[in-house]
């Protein structure tokens, strides 16, 4: 969202990119009641606001626009409906507030943010059993090609993500 500030008549942006790099500011902004705080100006082509506006709102869709890429990257290692659960249970906070308390949230059920996140990880045994398969089915369906390849073979064998089997488990249901 292109923004001229009132006071410097310096041009900025605000964003809110998501994962495919789509800016979603205006859209955020009006559905937070935060329209009226800009003017639109055909001319230079850019909403007109106040530095105080330009700064509140960049601080708020930076905010969201973290959460949101921490969402979607512990989707990639948890069931989404488990994530959508936990965040829809934060009580809402107001938009500056809001963030922190998603991450609380989400810290206290998938472990702290800052701290690097391992997902659970099987080898061969635990592949199978969650299959309901054994061990010599997954080697013949992994040498044709038809199982998920191993995030890092060991010594001791291929691992993988926990979700990865239990997705491809019920990708065969």
């Amino acid at each position: 969202m292109r923004v001229t500030i009132k006071e410097t008549d310096k041009l900025a942006a605000l964003l809110f990119l998501d994962q495919k790099g789509y800016n979603h500011a205006f859209e955020f902004i009006s559905e937070h009641g935060g329209l009226e705080q800009f003017t639109y100006d055909a001319s230079s082509k850019s909403y007109h606001c106040s530095e105080d506006a330009y700064t509140w709102w960049n601080k708020v869709l930076e905010e969201h626009e973290i959460l949101e890429d921490r969402v979607e990257d512990l989707k990639t290692q948890f069931d989404s409906e488990i994530i959508q659960f936990v965040v829809g249970r934060v009580p809402n906070h107001g938009l500056e507030d809001y963030p922190d308390a998603v991450h609380a949230a989400l810290d206290k059920a998938f472990g702290d943010r800052d701290k690097p996140q391992i997902p659970p990880l099987v080898g061969l045994s635990e592949a199978a059993e969650i299959l309901g398969w054994s061990k010599q089915q997954i080697n013949v369906y992994l040498m044709r090609g038809k199982f998920p390849e191993p995030i890092q073979r060991l010594a001791s064998g291929p691992i993988w993500t926990q979700k990865r089997i239990e997705d491809y488990r019920d990708s065969r249901k």
